[in-house]
């Protein structure tokens, strides 16, 4: 198995490429990044082939919405396997067991 990785890393960086339009406001409002953040900002394709190509397993907290984004930015997203951090992850399961929980 490869090795995990951490795709909210690679997702700000994504929301950081340069765009052709200018950010609707809903999604400056729900997402916080505004034009002025992704000016002149460019995904490198290399790097991101690179740290894709590693995993095994890609979770994304909504990948019904995220994967067709992914794979049409990139198909090395579309040789791997997906999974659902929201209907796949018992997350009280897995809160009550982590080694600083309260529970």
């Amino acid at each position: 198995m490869g090795p995990a990785i951490s795709v909210t890393s690679w997702a700000s960086t994504a929301a950081c490429n340069n765009q052709t339009n200018p950010i609707p406001a809903e999604i400056t409002r729900l997402t916080g990044i505004t034009d002025e953040m992704v000016a002149g900002q460019m995904i490198d394709i290399g790097e991101l082939r690179a740290l894709i190509e590693l995993a095994d397993l890609v979770i994304a907290h909504n990948p019904a919405f995220d994967r067709p984004f992914c794979e049409a930015f990139s198909p090395v997203f579309a040789e791997k396997a997906w999974a659902c951090s929201v209907s796949e992850i018992d997350w009280a399961r897995a809160v009550s067991k982590a080694p600083n929980s309260a529970a």
